[in-house]
């Protein structure tokens, strides 16, 4: 990534990469039971062939750098993450996130001439709820 890259710069006392590998490398307690998702993995099949892969639509779900998540890997991720939390049979409904996605369908296009409110809704429907 590229030194003045977002994640890298400071954000109060570390960067926001700093913050996450040390939430990772946290010694805690684990309440319950621990989940564990293969994100790249997901993230891959979502960029390859998911059906709003970039091949179709051509808008990325990463930003340039190759690593870090634009809003729809981040949404997508959201997505995967309640569902592992136990939410994703509870959720049914993400009407305000699809109306922010249709009325921001120009910001998130990332590039691609296919997006369109309709088609930035559909797909926020799906990043959230699968």
């Amino acid at each position: 990534a590229p030194a003045d890259n977002q994640y890298d710069r400071p954000f109060g006392a570390r960067t926001m990469n700093d913050a996450t590998v040390a939430a990772a490398m946290a010694d805690m307690a684990a309440v319950g039971r621990t989940v564990v998702s293969d994100m790249n993995g997901i993230m891959d099949y979502e960029i390859a062939s998911g059906p709003y892969c970039v091949e179709k639509y051509g808008v990325p779900l990463i930003h340039p750098d190759g690593i870090h998540p634009n809003v729809w890997g981040q949404a997508r991720m959201t997505g995967v993450l309640l569902g592992l939390c136990g939410y994703g049979g509870r959720l049914s409904n993400c009407s305000a996130a699809k109306e922010l996605a249709a009325e921001n369908a120009g910001a998130l296009a990332y590039g691609s001439r296919h997006m369109t409110p309709a088609l930035a809704s559909a797909e926020m429907e799906y990043m959230l709820l699968g």
